[in-house]
């Protein structure tokens, strides 16, 4: 793991002579899906629909590589699989980073990690908060090297949750089954100082 470390910030020293700032901010549209199954066997699925926001803030490297902090949110409307559960609102943050690569022909594809990943489900009797980590993946392309059409899958993790005045509870606690995706269409406009 040490030499991992030390050949990476061998890497980002090297190129930081010819490093650029970089800022993207973005707007999307997110549809996500939940296989979700509680701790007595009932099927607690669904699916969200809503909107995305957020900007990544790093360095682009010549020959396309960079790498960035990403802040992402969003707010919309969570669907369960059972029609006689009303339908909740949610909002999602996330905080992690994001490495990518630049083609010359405007295509992109990066992949990033969120390592505080939070979705609020605001019921009408409770809110919850799910607590955990993303990963994702992404394939875009850039119009006039600026503006940029995303297409993006994110994995979410989810290990702990709140509720009223209970904190950090362990998820398995509630849930014997939790898996949530969502895939995001999403647009930006990069700003880069190195070109």
């Amino acid at each position: 793991m040490k030499t991992l470390l030390v050949i990476l910030a061998g890497f980002l020293f090297s190129a930081s002579a010819r490093a650029g700032f970089m800022a993207e901010p973005w707007l999307g549209y997110e549809s996500g899906k939940t296989d979700c199954t509680n701790v007595v066997g009932g099927d607690c699925g669904a699916k969200s629909t809503g909107t995305g926001y957020g900007a990544r803030l790093g360095w682009m490297f010549s020959g396309g590589y960079w790498l960035a902090g990403e802040y992402m949110g969003g707010s919309g409307t969570i669907k369960y699989d059972d029609s006689s559960v009303a339908d909740d609102n949610f909002e999602h943050t996330t905080l992690g980073a994001t490495l990518g690569f630049d083609f010359p022909m405007g295509f992109r594809v990066f992949a990033g990690y969120g390592f505080n990943n939070s979705l609020k489900d605001k019921s009408a009797s409770a809110e919850v908060t799910f607590k955990g980590t993303s990963s994702r993946v992404g394939l875009g392309y850039k119009f006039h090297n600026n503006i940029s059409v995303n297409l993006e899958y994110h994995t979410d993790t989810y290990t702990k949750f709140d509720v009223s005045s209970f904190t950090d509870l362990d998820i398995s606690t509630l849930f014997s089954k939790f898996n949530s995706t969502r895939t995001m269409l999403t647009l930006s406009y990069v700003f880069n100082s190195g070109k």
